[in-house]
């Protein structure tokens, strides 16, 4: 028995967003000090890094959300669930970690990833959409 388009969408996204949240909590918590990317290095880049994948991470668990009862309400409730992450993950980074620091700015920049996901998630799903 084949499964519906419907569901196998949502275990999709499902699957998705909780790839995309545990590859955003390793790439917090991890020693990535022997990284060195210099092309991608100029003042600020680590606070478009942040904003990128909260933006993504926020995106991606919209799509998991946004066939509910009330997906606009959702939304409200994945950026605060979102930001609650974030700011585990940055207490994590500054009290249970000797290479990490938890930033507040990391923290904003978080959050505008966040709310630019909120923002633009309608005019952006049909693009999105055509990867999945």
């Amino acid at each position: 028995m084949q499964m519906d388009t419907k569901h196998s969408s949502e275990i999709k996204y499902f699957a998705s967003a909780l790839a995309v949240t545990a590859l955003v909590a390793y790439l917090s918590l991890a020693n990535l000090r022997f990284v060195k990317v210099s092309f991608l290095t100029f003042s600020g880049m680590d606070k478009m890094k942040h904003v990128a994948a909260y933006f993504v991470l926020t995106f991606s668990w919209f799509l998991v959300v946004e066939n509910k009862s009330s997906p606009f309400k959702s939304r409200y409730w994945v950026v605060f669930f979102v930001f609650l992450f974030g700011l585990l993950l940055e207490i994590l980074q500054a009290f249970f970690t000797g290479y990490r620091t938890g930033e507040l700015f990391d923290l904003l920049a978080n959050s505008i990833g966040s709310v630019f996901a909120f923002l633009f998630f309608d005019k952006l799903k049909p693009f999105f959409r055509k990867w999945f």
